[in-house]
């Protein structure tokens, strides 16, 4: 797997993409399926980089740009549940969860959780099942207890993650590949860097 470079980014949140057929009746919206699963899709622009930043952006883009090799991408911004934005470093923070089910595919319970963990709706939590990876947008959060807490989410938990997995609140992961030629750098004394990310399974 290809490491993902540590430089500053201006941009760079995931967003869902969903593929849905409709039918309709003249310009009237009757009834929707969606007819691909959905990935996550993340176009990422770094900061103007300076001069020793430049190599290993460089490298990351050569090393990507064909789309053949994976990459395990995390949020820089997203990077913690809201409740923690002053204070990462929580202790209710320190326990990653254990996947005990994932019931509908939508709502799932972990146990091995700190205690009075608050996950709130609209926080990002990822799953990693050996090489595996899926994130999720908490849709009802909670507070653990019991060292447990159960989560309905979005996107539904892929058939390759199953009981067992970790569930991550922070320091999430996300196995990505670049998608093709879309890696560039401009030509300037401080570069900027775009690319686009598509999710994979692994």
């Amino acid at each position: 797997m290809v490491s993902f470079p540590d430089v500053p980014y201006a941009k760079g949140l995931p967003k869902l993409v969903r593929t849905t057929s409709v039918s309709r009746a003249g310009k009237r919206f009757m009834a929707a399926i969606e007819t691909v699963d959905p990935f996550w899709q993340i176009e990422v622009e770094s900061a103007p980089l300076a001069r020793d930043l430049i190599p290993a952006m460089r490298a990351f883009i050569d090393e990507s740009n064909s789309a053949l090799k994976t990459i395990v991408w995390a949020p820089t911004y997203l990077d913690v549940p809201q409740a923690y934005l002053a204070d990462p470093a929580n202790a209710a923070l320190a326990d990653d969860g254990n996947l005990v089910s994932g019931t509908n595919g939508l709502t799932i319970v972990a146990n091995s959780v700190t205690n009075g963990l608050d996950i709130r709706r609209g926080d990002l939590i990822s799953l990693v099942k050996d090489d595996y990876r899926s994130m999720h947008t908490v849709m009802t959060g909670a507070v653990a207890s019991s060292n447990s807490i159960t989560l309905v989410v979005e996107p539904y938990i892929p058939s390759f993650i199953t009981a067992g997995a970790v569930v991550k609140f922070r320091n999430l992961e996300l196995n990505v590949r670049m998608e093709p030629n879309s890696g560039t750098m401009t030509d300037d004394y401080l570069p900027v860097a775009t690319f686009t990310l598509q999710e994979v399974p692994k």
